[in-house]
């Protein structure tokens, strides 16, 4: 397996061992789970990498239609708009597909775990473990004469759920309708995205569908 920072800057050659270029950058293709190496300024699809020792053979290298975006440096949020840290790495098998995503403070995502790979990377939640039983709820006991304890209250900003920055969605245009919260249409496709738009997004728990179709 090889890394995105050794695939960077790499010698590529085809299978008949003639030297295509020198890869400029990484991308990655989330509808395919494919890398793109961009190559003397173009973007290529790769069936198949062959690390040898100071190059790399591509099979089946294809033009693609457009550059994807680059994954390195990019910022990396979870479903909740919390940043996890900065897309440093990530390690990449045979068949050209990326397994891990690495970030700058050690944390891995395997590549099932991306919602979306743009502006910023999302991280879609872990799916709940089966091996844990299911904890019963405890029934709360009402005292008419109890006092609220500072355990028992909570404060306005407890409560105050937390987002990330994403304002670089305002501008971008919606590739279908997206109801809010009260099932009301809150952006028609083809409208562009507004800080209102980003508001209600927040307050129905959508920022992730409009990540996905705000282009």
């Amino acid at each position: 397996m090889m890394t995105l920072k050794q695939l960077t800057g790499c010698n590529i050659y085809d299978e008949n061992k003639l030297p295509i270029g020198q890869v400029r950058e990484v991308m990655f293709d989330k509808k395919t789970g494919k890398c793109l190496l961009e190559i003397d300024g173009k973007a290529y699809y790769v069936d198949k990498l062959d690390d040898r020792d100071e190059y790399v053979v591509a099979h089946n290298l294809q033009e693609a239609d457009e550059k994807r975006p680059v994954v390195l440096g990019k910022a990396v949020y979870d479903v909740l708009g919390r940043q996890l840290g900065t897309a440093s790495d990530g390690i990449v098998n045979k068949t050209a597909t990326l397994c891990k995503l690495l970030l700058d403070n050690g944390k891995q995502f395997n590549k099932g775990r991306i919602a979306c790979a743009d502006d910023i990377i999302l991280i879609k939640a872990p799916k709940p473990s089966k091996s844990k039983p299911k904890q019963k709820k405890e029934h709360m006991q009402i005292c008419t004469n109890a006092q609220p304890t500072e355990n028992t209250v909570k404060t306005p900003s407890a409560m105050r759920r937390r987002y990330g920055d994403f304002t670089f969605l305002i501008g971008k245009t919606a590739d279908k309708n997206i109801v809010n919260f009260y099932g009301e249409i809150m952006i028609h496709r083809g409208d562009k995205v507004t800080a209102e738009t980003l508001r209600q997004a927040k307050i129905s728990g959508k920022l992730i569908e409009l990540c996905l179709h705000a282009k």
